[in-house]
């Protein structure tokens, strides 16, 4: 386990003995808009785009112009999934992982404070592979990296559906 510890540059350290290491394949950039870029040793890269929300007279925006949306850009840099995953009740979208193959999203409301999220774990090789799970206050991580995979991507629309609904 490394930590990578920086804005611009990152160090990285190892967890058990806090020792420094060379940089490693996979890491999370910020863009100047404040976007986080997920991107995986085998070159591909997840982040969120939006949501749009209305200005507010007062207090927390509630209405949803633009959803969030999730895209997804493989090993040349070429965006290959554009796909919807804000809805106007969980318009609020976070990445929590990506191996370069699964990744762990979690969506939930404006309001109120620390809501209940649902979590995707999403497997793009697979579109009925999907796993649902409804958690507060946390977060995911995935175990491993799928340094490996390279596509095809296979996910659609039915994949950020709650199963059940």
């Amino acid at each position: 386990m490394v930590a990578a510890l920086g804005y611009e540059e990152f160090a990285h350290f190892r967890l058990s003995d806090g020792t420094g290491v060379p940089d490693l394949d996979g890491y999370v950039a910020v863009e100047q808009n404040g976007a986080e870029v997920w991107s995986a040793a085998n070159g591909w890269s997840v982040w969120i785009e939006g949501p749009s929300l209305a200005n507010a007279d007062e207090g927390t925006p509630t209405e949803v112009l633009t959803h969030a949306r999730l895209q997804i850009a493989d090993e040349t840099g070429e965006m290959i999934g554009d796909q919807q995953i804000g809805t106007d009740d969980e318009a609020w979208v976070r990445i929590h992982d990506f191996d370069g193959r699964r990744l762990i999203v979690s969506r939930g409301p404006i309001e109120p404070a620390a809501p209940p999220e649902t979590f995707f774990v999403v497997d793009l090789s697979c579109a009925t592979c999907t796993t649902v799970f409804t958690a507060a206050l946390t977060s995911a991580t995935l175990v491993h990296q799928d340094t490996d995979w390279d596509g095809p991507l296979e996910y659609g629309p039915q994949t950020f559906v709650e199963q059940g609904s």
